[in-house]
Order: C-alpha cells, then sequence, then structure tokens
C-alpha cells in the first residue's frame, strides 16, 4: 500500500481511487522520497488514468532506485543535454550510456530488470569526460554521436556505430569507427535515421544551425551544411535537435533565444539540400535553450513531432507566478504547431523532456524542480486532448537523501507496455545517478529499491571482456579515394603520400617514402592504466638502407613499442633504448600480422609476428617502453626508412582492444 507523501506549503496529495495530485504551491515542496517498493495492484493502470473528456491524466508515483555515483568534480552533468537521449529499450530490457564509476568514461551499460542493477558490459563509447552523448538505436545496430563543447580538438564530435551481440548481450564496435564529423566541439549533438537508411546529424556551432549526414556508406560523412534562413542566426548557448517522423521525413528544430524555437523539415527523397520554409513552434523573444524532440501517433497512422519546451518567463522582472514556464508542443499531419502548458512559473520545472504512450495514448513531460536540482517530477494528458493538471506534478525521481537531481534523460522510441516508463537523472552534488520506473501495463519491478543489500556499485564485466577501441579494415574506401580524415601524416612530412590501394581481400591504405622518412598515425582512445592489445596486418615493399617501422605505438612525448624492419631484413624491436635484432628473416611484399599488448601499468609490451597465414614468425615479452617518461598511449603508426630506396608500406587493417577485465 502506498505511504502519503509528506510536503511542504500548501501541498495535499489525496489518493481516491486513483493517485491524483492537487497541488497549489507558492514554492515547491521538499522533494520526497518514491515508494520504496512497487505500487500494490490496487494502483490503477495508465489507461484507467484518463480524466474526463480524455484530458489530464494523474500518473502514478514513479519507483526511485538509487544506481551508482560517479565523482561529481570530475563528471559534473552526465546525463545531459534534455536535446540528447542516454536510454534505449533493446532485447527485452534497458540500456544506458552511463559514466564508469573507477574509470569515469562513458560506457554502455545494461539493467537487470529483476534487480533493478546496472551492468557494464566493458563496451566504451568514449573516453572524453566532456563528451554530451546521444544514443539511436535501430534494430541491431546502435548509433552514438559525442563532443564536447570548446573549440579545441579534444571536444570533436564523433560518431560510433556498435553492432549487437545477442548471445554476449552486449555491443561491439563496427569497423572503420570512429568518425569525427566536426573537430571542434559544438552545442550538443542529436541523431537520427531516416526512412531511406540515411544517418542525420544536427548541432548549433559558430551562430548557426548545421546538419550532416551518411553518404555512401555509413564511415562516409558530407561536409556540415549550416541553414541559411534568419530564423537559424542563434546564440552560442542555442540548441538543435533532430528526429524522423512521418514516415518518410526528417525535421530539425532549434532555439533562438532572440526570437522563438523553430523547426523546417524535408522529405527522406527529396534533395538532401531541399527544406522546408521555416514553422515557429514557440515564438517571441521568451526560449530558454531546452529542447526535446519525440514521436507520436496520428490518426491517419504516421506520427507527428512532440517536444518539450520552455520559456524564460521566470527570469523576466514583469514575470508572474502563473505565467507559463514550460510547455508542451506538438505538430499535426499539416504542419500546424499547437502549445500546451506543462508547468508554471510557480512550479520551478526546467530542463523538460517529452516521453510518449502510444498504446494508452498519453503524453507525458517530465522536468527538474526546483530548478537548482532537487527531484524529478512529472505530469501525463490525453493525446486526445492534451491539457495538464496545475501544480508540480508527481514525483517521477525522488530521494530524501539526493536533494539536488537533475537533468533527466530517457529514450528517444515511444514507450510500450513491455518497456515502461524509464528514466535516468543524476545528484549534482553526491554524483550518484538514480533511475525511475513506472509501469504501463507490462510487468512492474520487484525489486526493492529500499533494499540495504543491493549493490551500490554496477555489475562488472564478465571475466575477459575485451572493448574495441578502433577497427580500421578501409572496405569502405575505393582505390584512388581520399584517404580516412583519422589518419594523418607529420606536419613536417610531403603531402600526398598516403593514398588508398587494393588490398589482400578489400582495401588497404599505403604509405609512400619520399627523400626522408614519412610517418603515417592513426589516434585512439587515451585509455590509460589499461592493458591494450594493437593488431596490425601490414606489408612493406622492401627493406632499405635504414629501418622501416611496421608497428609504432604512441604517445605524448614519444614512443612505447616499437616493431621494425632492418636494413639486413630482419625483425627488430626495443627493450628500454636498447635495440634487438632478431634472426627472423623478413619477405619483401608479404603480408605480416603484427601484434603488441600494451601494459600501460608496468610500461611493458610483448611482441608477436605472424605470416599473412597465421604462422609464427618471432615473438618476445617483458620488453620495457622506450620511452618510459609517455604517460599513456594513443597513437598507432608506421614509418617508411629515412633512406634509400623507395619503400611503400599497406596496411590493410589496424585493431587497438582494450582488456577490460583479465
Amino acid at each position: 500500500m502506498l505511504r502519503p507523501w509528506v510536503a511542504l506549503g500548501a501541498f495535499v496529495l489525496v489518493i481516491a481511487g486513483s493517485i491524483v495530485a492537487v497541488m497549489a504551491l507558492a514554492k515547491p515542496p521538499s522533494p520526497s522520497p518514491s515508494p520504496s517498493r512497487p505500487p500494490a495492484s490496487g494502483v490503477p493502470s495508465a489507461s484507467a488514468t484518463t480524466g474526463p473528456g480524455g484530458g489530464s491524466v494523474a500518473p502514478p508515483m514513479g519507483i526511485t532506485f538509487p544506481d551508482f555515483a560517479v565523482d561529481a568534480t570530475v563528471v559534473r552533468s552526465p546525463t545531459t543535454s534534455t536535446a540528447q537521449s542516454k536510454l534505449w529499450y533493446a532485447d527485452g530490457r534497458w540500456w544506458g550510456a552511463l559514466f564508469g564509476p573507477a574509470t569515469n568514461r562513458l560506457g554502455i551499460f545494461m539493467l537487470d530488470p529483476k534487480t533493478q542493477v546496472w551492468a557494464d558490459t566493458g563496451t566504451l563509447i568514449d573516453e572524453r569526460v566532456v563528451a554530451d552523448t546521444d544514443m539511436l538505436a535501430a534494430g541491431t545496430k546502435l548509433w552514438a554521436v559525442s563532443g564536447g563543447s570548446r573549440a579545441t580538438d579534444n571536444h570533436a564530435i564523433r560518431v560510433r556505430r556498435f553492432s549487437y551481440d545477442a548471445t554476449a548481450k552486449r555491443y561491439v564496435l563496427d569497423p572503420d569507427f570512429p568518425v569525427t564529423i566536426r573537430p571542434t566541439g559544438a552545442s550538443p549533438a542529436v541523431i537520427a535515421l531516416d526512412s531511406t537508411g540515411v544517418v542525420w546529424v544536427a548541432y548549433a556551432a559558430d551562430g548557426k544551425v548545421w546538419v550532416t549526414h551518411t553518404l555512401a556508406s555509413a564511415t562516409s560523412w558530407s561536409a556540415p551544411v549550416a541553414f541559411t534562413a534568419q530564423e537559424a542566426a542563434v546564440d552560442a548557448t542555442d540548441v538543435a535537435s533532430l528526429i524522423a517522423f512521418g514516415p518518410g521525413r526528417i525535421g530539425v528544430a532549434w532555439t533562438n533565444q532572440r526570437s522563438g524555437i523553430f523547426f523546417a523539415s524535408r522529405a527522406d527523397t527529396a534533395p538532401v539540400d531541399e527544406w522546408s520554409t521555416v514553422e515557429s513552434v514557440l515564438p517571441g523573444a521568451q526560449p530558454d535553450p531546452q529542447l526535446n524532440m519525440t514521436t507520436y501517433p496520428l490518426t491517419d497512422g504516421t506520427t507527428g513531432v512532440a517536444a518539450a519546451v520552455s520559456t524564460t518567463n521566470d527570469q523576466s522582472a514583469a514575470g508572474r507566478t502563473l505565467d507559463a514556464l514550460t510547455l508542451a508542443a506538438t505538430r499535426d499531419a499539416a504542419g500546424s504547431w499547437r502549445t500546451a502548458v506543462a508547468g508554471l512559473v510557480r512550479d520551478r520545472h526546467t530542463r523538460p523532456i517529452v516521453l510518449v504512450d502510444p498504446t494508452n495514448r498519453t503524453i507525458a513531460i517530465a522536468a527538474t524542480s526546483p530548478g537548482s536540482g532537487g527531484a524529478i517530477y512529472y505530469k501525463r494528458a490525453s493525446l486526445d486532448q492534451i491539457e495538464f493538471d496545475t501544480g508540480i506534478g508527481v514525483p517521477l525521481i525522488a530521494s530524501t537523501a539526493e536533494t539536488t537531481i537533475d537533468n533527466v534523460t530517457s529514450s528517444k522510441g515511444p514507450l510500450t507496455p513491455e518497456s515502461g516508463l524509464l528514466v535516468l537523472a543524476h545528484d549534482r552534488t553526491s554524483g550518484l545517478y538514480l533511475h525511475g520506473v513506472v509501469d504501463l501495463g507490462g510487468d512492474a519491478p520487484t525489486a526493492d529499491p529500499a533494499d540495504a543489500s543491493r549493490p551500490k556499485l554496477p555489475t562488472p564485466p564478465p571475466k575477459a571482456t575485451t572493448t574495441t577501441l578502433i577497427h580500421d579494415t578501409f572496405e569502405p574506401s575505393a582505390v584512388g579515394s581520399v584517404v580516412p580524415a583519422a589518419w594523418y601524416t607529420r606536419p613536417e612530412d610531403p603531402t600526398g603520400r598516403m593514398s588508398i590501394v587494393a588490398g589482400p581481400t578489400a582495401r588497404a591504405l599505403r604509405v609512400s617514402s619520399a627523400r626522408t622518412n614519412v610517418r603515417a598515425c592513426r589516434d585512439f582512445s587515451d585509455v590509460p592504466a589499461t592493458t591494450l592489445s594493437v593488431d596490425i596486418l601490414v606489408k612493406l615493399s622492401r627493406a632499405a638502407l635504414e629501418d622501416a617501422t611496421i608497428l609504432s605505438v604512441r604517445g605524448s612525448g614519444g614512443e612505447s613499442a616499437s616493431i621494425r624492419v632492418t636494413s639486413k631484413s630482419v625483425f627488430a624491436w626495443f627493450n628500454g633504448s636498447t635495440k634487438i635484432r632478431t634472426t627472423a628473416p623478413f619477405r619483401a611484399g608479404a603480408w605480416y600480422r603484427v601484434r603488441a599488448t600494451i601494459d600501460q601499468t608496468r610500461k611493458t609490451y610483448s611482441v608477436r609476428i605472424d605470416t599473412g597465414g597465421g604462422r609464427l614468425v618471432a615473438r618476445a615479452s617483458g620488453l620495457r617502453w622506450r620511452a618510459r617518461a609517455v604517460p599513456s598511449v594513443k597513437s598507432v603508426c608506421v614509418e617508411t626508412a629515412p633512406a634509400p630506396p623507395s619503400q611503400t608500406i599497406d596496411i590493410a587493417e589496424v585493431r587497438v582492444t582494450q582488456i577490460v577485465t583479465p
């Protein structure tokens, strides 16, 4: 049986048949805990809470589950921004993009539906603590776009795609990812997939709203294009969002703090630069740079666009407590927008998101209150008549211990009875993740969030788990095409020394020598204090008068591991500063698979060289890093000899794998 909720001010919660929140507040109450156990079976179902005339829908309170804490001084806002989605539902369970408590790195976590405890799958999304990430699940594929906000290369926007392994219950990074689509940061980027299979990304930067999309392959992206409409001249803190709807249309929305919130769309089959005239979602110089979108079902079987938006009426000198603060905006099949007030200034809502349950035909708005952080509240209305009750709403995530809960996030897709409603938030003071659950007609969770034995850390990855940091095959590239931008040479090297050629199975990257040595490199995620396996399939055209480096693993300040072919046509490597020449012969023009296992804690490495067919050529272990001052490794390179005759080095495959658990 549900306990009554204690509130401050004039806050009365009446439970009479269904849970109805009646709140007339001059200020919000102190956060109260969600029920310690799932609601009793007597609590009305979502479909039973439609109000008279199909209007307001008083929802049940969420069940709050405390998860685990991250360092709040390092990971400051892991569930921001409202434009992005950190959760998705696939294979009968919820998944999330969360920062690990020990590593402060963004990875893929899986929620156990019975225990409501997150499990770390060991798959890395982004190593950068500054990365804001948007997730998109599409069948067995999972897309992630991540980046920071500053104009530096460490904040670059990158796209990754993962494939789902149903047997192992985890996602694996696809070959030839990540792809950098912007070399510096921007507003939080959002990703969507249209009906033709083209993937789109939108963001705001440099005072403009930008879009980019995939071309012939998932790893080939167009140059970003900015909207030229006057309404798309935005401020530095404005945001953009993106959604596929219809089906058959892709839409971009953005905030413009000088003139309103706007939207433009295009047919998936139209030319990529053919966008509709700009539509006004919320006119007037009053919007906050907060925007979240999803789809909702229309009567003709297609989908419209629903958005959660926010005003700045609480910041206006003339603002009144009964002025609108948060709203739900909906676009119908004709392209007309309507808004419904979800919260007033007195409710002190901020950072709202929108959630749609097509089965029960409801729309919900969830938001933080008070704005500085407290608890997550939500309201629900019928899609047939979108009218929200007055008041602060019903607690969705709340805690007596955590009092600065903020930045609620959920999934892009429509909710179902099987998925239920699940949201994630974060306490800004303690660093604790918390998630809230509402039963939508499926199975309610049976776990007790108040159980003292409930783990305070996520379940670790299974033993021998690895995660791929990069896996380049060059297969998407055509012979003679542009070299992937991830590969680069040094500033002092001559230009034009890299090209795409035919490889042993598909394509290869060729590095050609000049009068001096040429070094070609590829960066990967910098994950210190871990063990990495760096594997390269490589071919050297001939030996030269000096060493050629067929695998170099480098970090800031120098080289850790170095495997070479000498002028005597034998393989060599370094043990500390000592060069060790082997007796293993090198054969010109033959493919070799070279692997270096890098222990970044002990600063040692091992080497194994096989023929392309898998026959062992040479190996060694316990080798000391060539430059022990290197703090960690983050680049894989090859380098032609600095002396004649001329050489080419072909690379058919490069894989860098982190050994998550030994």
